[in-house]
């Protein structure tokens, strides 16, 4: 039996396939799920995850045994609107001003859903089927942009497989800030999650992924993005988390005169597995994008970027900027950097860097003549790496908070 099949029968729920009638079932039928011969896939332990959705059970529908002090504790409060899912599911005893917000919860993965697309891949299939429903954000022009940021926390509790799915329409014209948080307790869980952002007519998104689960997770997300004419977006996808993390983010310039900025920091340490894939569809003339990623890997951890970008025949104008630099912290870590460009058009302009490296023995020398112990010279050469990402992060809450963790990564890894 083919392991697409065995995700079908382990995590469809009674009735689902009969109620599907889009094609999902037989699209998954059909491309299975992916493997490592696939370009998007390439340094991904893809057995390893099929295997964690094949051994675990599917969420229960028991009412979640959490308080919002562990909410807080796993994800902190950034004060503005906050949506609570537990296991994939909206629970709204545990969310916070819901009345200034339009979300809805819909049991079905294609309420609310942006513009139709095929699913990106098996696993983004199997979320559509498997999930217990998809929570729907409208960021209207009404909602203040300057008051603090909405945030949506994703928390695993059961140790079972899940599939979260929300869907965030931001209105045309408007300005919005978003928080996502990925945490879950010490149970094993497997995530598996899709976003999809549908940015309006020259709105202007702010949008940061955190993902700090237990070590037991096993994690693979996609955030889907379509951006309107004129649209500002700027993201960042943060991996601190997981036994095995996957990060993809995939954009499309849906409309002409948009703009991307698209941040990601990522510190796998013991025997870690982090994997980020960025893809930007330049569709769209005169749209601009920039990738900054950063590394840091330690132990026999292993780090992966690949940054995919796309230029359609017939635009024009097109500016698109990638850079990926790795800190290995160990002679065992390993990180893979790859640039992947399809350009179909002339009027471009197109670069790419990357590098990999050690921590600069001069500068550690220098902290260390002046009494730092190495464990705190380490942290402190690291945050200095780490700032170009973390410290475009906002508000100054989820930076500090942040800043927090990355400290504590490194620190943990040496102690």
């Amino acid at each position: 039996m083919r392991a697409s099949a065995k995700l079908l029968e382990r995590h469809l729920p009674p009735g689902r396939r009969a109620a599907e009638a889009d094609g999902v079932v037989e699209w998954l039928d059909a491309h299975g799920m992916p493997d490592n011969h696939d370009e998007a896939w390439r340094y991904t332990p893809v057995e390893a995850i099929v295997a964690a959705l094949e051994s675990a059970a599917p969420a229960p529908s028991t009412k979640p045994a959490i308080d919002r002090a562990l909410v807080d504790e796993l994800a902190g409060d950034h004060g503005g609107p906050r949506l609570v899912l537990v296991d994939g599911v909206l629970v709204p005893e545990l969310s916070d001003g819901l009345d200034a917000i339009e979300v809805t919860w819909e049991r079905s993965f294609a309420a609310g859903a942006g513009p139709a697309h095929e699913p990106a891949d098996g696993f983004d299939a199997l979320s559509r089927l498997a999930g217990a429903g998809t929570s729907v954000l409208r960021l209207s022009a009404d909602f203040s942009p300057l008051g603090p940021p909405v945030q949506v926390v994703h928390v695993g509790l059961s140790g079972a497989a899940v599939h979260p799915r929300l869907v965030v329409h931001v209105a045309p014209g408007s300005a919005h800030h978003l928080i996502e948080t990925y945490a879950s307790l010490d149970t094993g869980s497997t995530v598996n999650a899709t976003t999809e952002l549908v940015v309006g007519r020259d709105a202007t998104l702010t949008h940061h992924r955190v993902q700090v689960e237990a070590p037991s997770t096993v994690h693979v997300g996609r955030t889907h993005v379509d951006q309107a004419a004129g649209s500002t977006v700027r993201t960042s996808s943060i991996l601190l988390g997981a036994a095995i993390a996957r990060a993809a983010v995939h954009v499309r310039f849906a409309g002409p005169g948009s703009s991307l900025v698209v941040d990601g920091l990522y510190l796998p340490k013991g025997e870690q597995r982090h994997d980020t894939v960025v893809t930007v569809d330049h569709a769209a003339s005169h749209c601009t994008s920039a990738q900054r990623f950063r590394g840091v890997i330690d132990d026999v951890a292993r780090g992966s970027f690949s940054g995919h970008v796309i230029v359609r025949q017939g635009t024009v104008g097109t500016d698109a900027d990638q850079s990926n630099r790795n800190l290995l912290l160990a002679p065992t870590a390993q990180a893979d950097t790859r640039p992947w460009l399809e350009i179909f058009a002339d009027d471009v302009r197109c670069t790419h860097g990357a590098t990999v490296g050690r921590l600069d023995d001069e500068a550690l020398l220098y902290l260390r003549s002046r009494g730092i112990p190495l464990a705190e010279a380490r942290s402190m050469l690291v945050a200095a790496f780490a700032a170009e990402v973390v410290e475009a992060m906002g508000p100054v809450s989820l930076r500090e908070r942040v800043a927090t963790a990355v400290a504590a990564q490194v620190g943990e890894a040496r102690s």
